[in-house]
């Protein structure tokens, strides 16, 4: 049956080919519109378990059978959600253990999504059932769907080495990353990056796709160098490890953003003669490898980028034209006819936010038109630095010493803003000014 809330009323539908008891169903908001219907715990004659479902497209209204596969005894779950991308979220956990001995499944689940960040890679020991739960993508999507994710920002500081050692002077500067915790306020140092990133390089990218922080690239700051590294920390086990590095040729002042599949596209940039470049290439986290994408029909040098809603934009120069977008499926660019500056920042929901005229106001981009959306503090008009995600936006002034001396938040509700909120930065924390969002 269906029931339609503007009409109040019901309406019966056709039949399911057969019985379905104890059964969760979900909907997929995307151009099939199928409602599925997911049914748990239905005994085969060799004593298995198996998983049925059926999906039933909304507009012709007919049942389509959809296989899944049968699966060992007690592993069969029906947990599923459908994100806001409309992938279905579903994962098979083995039942033998409970998550917490003496409570249903669903308790167990609800208690371990509301544990803090900071806990989850001693969680991850407790037990197997325990790991094979954080580590799965609905586990994450619940803490967010629930609102218990906590949004950090990654600072990248570069700070003076505290003793000398047979290769390094104290006065050799290095790197770590701090993270700024908005849900509670707190900062706390990150764990050091391996230490043949000790010496800190010039013009390198630190990007969140997923759980993981990527720094990759760079020119190094004393034989002016390419640096070809790739570093990748994970949330969950709280490590560094060693990425594959990033095929030639060697690069710097490219265009590098995270997307949501644990992917990093990096596009364009220079070569080590200084040559421009239009090669794409595309870093898979878990597989720890490098794909060559299609070229850009032009060469981009000194670029930005922005990834939003499967879109990876290209902005090249101080100003460009021509916007280029990729999509995930098929690689393919496609040219936009509208004028952006490189301090354009793309946030949540595909907005785009900039400066007015002047610098005094914030503007903000949702289709096709721009408009006001809040006035900007005076303590950080002029050239300020944006870092947006979601439904907010950090906006900081830097001083001459590159780590920012003013920092504002401001929280957007269903586009419309909400005011600002000032950030106060220990005096411990100095250096230079890098920074990625992650909601973990």
């Amino acid at each position: 049956m269906v029931y339609d809330i503007a009409k109040d009323d019901w309406t019966m539908l056709p039949e399911m080919a057969r019985e379905r008891d104890e059964c969760t169903g979900v909907f997929e908001v995307n151009k099939e519109g199928l409602f599925r219907v997911v049914s748990g715990y239905c005994t085969l004659m060799q004593g298995r378990f198996e998983r049925i479902a059926e999906a039933f497209d909304v507009g012709e209204w007919p049942w389509l059978p959809v296989e899944e596969e049968v699966v060992p005894e007690r592993e069969s779950s029906k947990t599923c959600v459908v994100g806001g991308d409309g992938r279905i979220y579903a994962e098979n956990f083995s039942y033998m253990e409970d998550l917490i001995p003496g409570l249903p499944e669903e308790i167990g689940l609800e208690c371990l999504i509301r544990v803090p960040h900071g806990t989850l890679p001693l969680l991850r020991q407790v037990c197997s059932r325990w790991k094979q739960a954080i580590e799965s993508p609905l586990f994450h999507h619940l803490r967010r769907s629930a609102g218990f994710s906590h949004h950090l920002i990654i600072f990248v500081e570069a700070r003076q080495a505290v003793r000398c050692t047979l290769r390094f002077f104290s006065s050799h500067p290095y790197c770590r990353l701090v993270a700024l915790n908005l849900s509670t306020g707190e900062w706390a140092p990150l764990p050091s990056i391996p230490l043949v990133f000790v010496s800190h390089p010039f013009f390198f990218w630190v990007v969140a796709s997923g759980l993981h922080l990527v720094v990759i690239g760079g020119l190094d700051r004393y034989s002016v160098s390419c640096n070809d590294s790739v570093y990748v920390y994970s949330f969950l086990s709280n490590t560094w490890r060693h990425g594959r590095p990033m095929p030639g040729p060697t690069r710097f002042l490219f265009a590098c953003a995270g997307t949501t599949g644990n992917q990093v596209i990096i596009a364009g940039g220079d070569d080590e003669r200084k040559n421009a470049l239009k090669s794409v290439m595309v870093y898979d986290i878990a597989r720890d490898d490098w794909t060559t994408l299609p070229e850009m029909p032009r060469e981009h040098e000194d670029c930005t980028r922005f990834f939003s809603a499967g879109l990876f934009q290209v902005i090249g120069g101080s100003k460009q034209k021509t916007l280029q977008w990729s999509r995930e499926e098929d690689w393919l660019w496609q040219a936009m006819e509208e004028e952006f500056s490189k301090t354009c920042m793309m946030g949540g929901y595909g907005r785009i936010y900039k400066r007015g005229v002047g610098g005094k106001m914030l503007l903000v981009k949702e289709g096709e038109e721009w408009r006001e959306v809040a006035e900007l503090p005076e303590d950080v008009r002029g050239s300020p630095i944006m870092v947006a995600w979601v439904e907010i936006l950090m906006v900081a002034r830097v001083e001459s010493c590159c780590w920012p001396s003013t920092v504002f938040l401001l929280e957007m509700k269903k586009g419309v803003a909400t005011g600002w909120r000032r950030v106060a930065f220990p005096k411990k924390y100095h250096g230079y000014f890098y920074t990625a969002c992650v909601d973990i």
